[in-house]
């Protein structure tokens, strides 16, 4: 077996029908429902291999200045997650080099401890508990500072 080789390129319009997201992420992504055809919510990357569309992620900026880190992805197998992990610390960094951000909060299901482990990896420490009613669950919030 060779090793997988993905890669990040700018979003295009069209990438974010170009792939099936995982069932948890597309029931947060209609929650969350955002109208991609007034473009990306701010700085968006796709995940690629080959150019086959795996994912999308990146940050948007809310109301209130801070910036949330989020990603949608296809069901990936496990051979892929450390290489789409190395690729999601890349986006991280990028982001956090900006002048205008000084840190990033991403989300995990409390129920996902695998979701919690890996923005652990990515230098994200938990923060606060919320509830969202919409996707009915507990959701930890996590920050990371640049």
């Amino acid at each position: 077996m060779g090793r997988i080789v993905l890669r990040l390129r700018p979003w295009r319009a069209g990438d974010e029908e170009a792939f099936e997201p995982r069932a948890d992420m597309a029931q947060e992504a209609r929650v969350n429902a955002w109208p991609w055809s007034k473009g990306p919510p701010g700085p968006t990357w796709t995940l690629m291999q080959g150019d086959q569309v795996l994912g999308m992620g990146g940050a948007v900026q809310g109301e209130d200045g801070a910036w949330l880190a989020w990603a949608t992805v296809a069901d990936l197998g496990p051979r892929f997650w450390p290489e789409a992990v190395r690729l999601a610390g890349v986006v991280i960094d990028h982001m956090l080099a900006r002048a205008d951000v000084r840190w990033l909060w991403a989300q995990a299901r409390s129920e996902k401890p695998a979701a919690i482990r890996l923005l652990h990896r990515l230098g994200f420490r938990p923060h606060h508990l919320e509830t969202v009613a919409a996707l009915d669950a507990s959701i930890v919030c996590m920050l990371r500072e640049g």
